[in-house]
């Protein structure tokens, strides 16, 4: 009787054992999954911190700006390299710190916007970067600025009251460093973090804060150091920021002594500085005015016409005897744009090679390659914008005077770039040249352009921009084309405010595909007048969509 009343309470036991036995190989589980990647992090951290690229894919010259390479030895006997920028009439000196990715081949965006602004800049690769040697750390990331202000100061001979420290991302750790080390002009700190602990934080939230910063190798605190710089200070930073939390900037910001400004901008961590646009340009322009010179850093640059808002490039125009359309084309992007959805492969915004608008039958890559009336070029310099997926060249062929094409296919979830690079060239502003046959031929494109072209969804009817460019009384392409759907009601006031003739809209819903884009272009070209030039867009868009020339007719618009 006994053992058999023992048996049930014994059995009983076993599962709860077991439970136990469980809970206690999660326990252990867990255990070492956070052991194993704290040890990686620790000895591996340089890896999720930095990533330097070696490889130089442009130079300055490649957008039109002159350029001396540097070299600077540091204290510790390393080389780095860089490039100093000048500027016409330069009111003041950016030394540049970039980002933790890529190298200074990656910046020429800023650089052309500071040369805008009328600022000289200094851009380093830090060491491990570029054509910099060394190994990179936070403690070789300081001494190379130390050494990119010495150079600028000892070798140069720059009044230190000239010299602006410009950061972006990990850039502006350094430039706050810097900045508490000596007295530069100003300071001003993009889309930056507070400490790589802190955001190491708000990516691996299951870690606490505490321990991040007891096992983490490199502090880059911006937060603690700012406490130390005593000259002004703009903190730039964008709520869509999708890397650096938008808190961070406000800590900074917070943190900093007076006299500070903080601007706020939009669009994601990589390039808010470019979606923003005119926002960026005034409220950087605003700051350097006011708080360094006095007045605005541009002012030497601009024609003297009352409403000037938006800064000219110091580019000279180069005479031609042929004509240049630059073709900007917005890829078509299911997940990005207001569209009706095409095929996954036709709508995918960030692969060109199959886009609609640019790799398929009736593309303009495509399309304009296989025409018989067009020379697809090759050997010429590639966009350095990032928002610039592809980029061709076209010239065309017969007896009659050249037409080169230059069609950029800009990522569609970039809409808002492509239409601010679209009006700014209309308007004369965004000049990209592109170098033929090994740089003996410079076509001079965007803002200095004969005629300019959007195609794709009509991104006006899903963004806004914060401004349109207004003409200023600078050269600008003669005409421009909109294909996109009922374009005329969106494009028209901002082009005429461009002083750029709408020479073909649309009224209606279209397929904006090249067989239309390349009739225009050859009657255009051949001197016929609009009404011809739209009857020809008429007949291509009829031919191809199988519709009347009466409906195709209704469609295609001349400005009035």
């Amino acid at each position: 009787m006994s053992d058999n009343a023992v048996k049930p309470e014994a059995d009983q036991k076993k599962p709860d054992r077991r439970i136990q036995k469980l809970l206690w190989v999660l326990v252990r589980i867990v255990f070492f999954t956070i052991t194993g990647f704290l040890i990686i992090f620790y000895f591996f951290q340089s890896r999720f911190v930095f990533f330097p690229s070696r490889q130089i894919d442009a130079t300055p010259d490649d957008i039109g700006l002159p350029f001396e390479p540097v070299e600077i030895q540091t204290s510790d006997g390393v080389k780095i390299t860089g490039w100093f920028v000048p500027a016409r009439n330069a009111g003041g000196t950016i030394l540049f710190f970039h980002g933790n990715g890529g190298n200074i081949s990656h910046r020429l965006d800023s650089l052309h916007i500071f040369n805008e602004l009328g600022l000289a800049t200094l851009i380093i690769d830090y060491r491990g970067y570029g054509r910099s040697e060394g190994k990179v750390g936070e403690n070789g990331i300081y001494l190379d600025a130390e050494a990119a202000w010495k150079y600028l100061v000892e070798q140069r001979g720059t009044d230190p009251d000239k010299i602006i420290l410009f950061g972006r991302s990990l850039g502006g750790a350094v430039a706050v460093n810097l900045a508490g080390k000596h007295k530069p002009k100003a300071l001003i700190v993009e889309s930056t973090f507070t400490s790589i602990p802190e955001i190491g934080s708000d990516a691996y939230p299951f870690l606490p804060c505490a321990l991040l910063r007891l096992l983490s190798r490199y502090k880059f605190n911006a937060r603690e150091d700012i406490s130390q710089v005593n000259c002004p200070v703009l903190v730039v930073h964008s709520r869509d920021d999708n890397m650096i939390p938008f808190a961070h900037g406000q800590a900074i910001f917070d943190a900093a002594a007076e006299p500070k400004e903080f601007l706020e901008i939009t669009g994601s961590h990589n390039n808010g500085f470019v979606t923003s646009g005119q926002t960026y340009k005034e409220g950087m322009d605003k700051f350097i005015s006011e708080r360094c010179r006095g007045r605005g850093v541009g002012d030497h640059d601009k024609p003297s016409v009352p409403g000037q808002t938006w800064p000219q490039t110091p580019r000279p125009r180069h005479p031609r005897d042929y004509k240049v359309v630059h073709v900007f084309v917005a890829l078509c992007d299911n997940r990005h744009q207001g569209i009706v959805p095409v095929p996954v492969s036709l709508g995918n915004g960030q692969d060109p090679r199959n886009n609609l608008y640019w790799g398929a039958m009736y593309g303009v890559k495509t399309f304009f390659a296989r025409s018989p009336h067009w020379k697809r070029l090759t050997g010429f310099t590639k966009p350095t914008a990032d928002a610039i997926l592809d980029r061709c060249v076209f010239r065309s062929r017969g007896p009659a005077k050249a037409v080169y094409v230059v069609a950029d296919a800009y990522d569609g979830a970039r809409m808002k770039t492509a239409l601010s690079d679209f009006f700014s060239a209309a308007g004369g502003l965004n000049v990209t040249e592109v170098a033929l046959s090994g740089g003996q031929v410079r076509l001079q494109a965007g803002g200095y352009s004969d005629m300019v072209c959007f195609v794709g969804h009509n991104g006006l009817m899903d963004v806004r921009l914060p401004e349109f460019p207004e003409n200023q009384g600078v050269p600008n392409p003669a005409c421009a084309v909109v294909l996109a759907c009922k374009s005329h009601s969106y494009f028209v006031a901002p082009l005429r405010k461009a002083q750029c003739r709408p020479l073909i809209t649309t009224s209606g819903l279209m397929a904006p595909e090249a067989y239309t884009l390349d009739a225009i272009i050859r009657s255009w070209s051949a001197g016929e007048n609009p009404s011809a030039t739209r009857q020809k867009a008429a007949d291509a868009y009829a031919k191809y969509q199988r519709c009347s020339r009466r409906a195709a007719m209704q469609l295609f618009v001349n400005d009035r």
